[in-house]
């Protein structure tokens, strides 16, 4: 699954379909810890970013929930990737 999102807080973002605007949330494997070695940390993405977001989903397609493998933010190209397991599409 892969989506373009509006960031609204860490790990949290929005997404605008023909019926509105969806809140999603995103969790990752090895919590913040892990994010912060492989450099993404709390001042890397600020509200407001638009990012492109590879993530597994979650099993309740309503919850608008996923499991964030990669994602890269819009403005300037940064890209963060889980580098222990890589998306199987990007």
């Amino acid at each position: 699954m892969t989506m373009k999102l509006l960031l609204i807080a860490p790990l949290l973002a929005t997404a605008a379909y023909a019926s509105g605007i969806v809140r999603w949330a995103f969790e990752s494997r090895g919590g913040k810890n892990l994010l912060e070695k492989q450099g993404l940390t709390r001042d890397t993405l600020k509200p407001g970013d638009e990012v492109v977001v590879t993530a597994n989903p979650g099993l309740k397609p309503a919850d608008h929930r996923g499991i964030l493998r990669a994602l890269q933010r819009t403005s300037d190209g940064f890209r963060w990737q889980d580098q222990k397991k890589k998306p199987r599409h990007s």
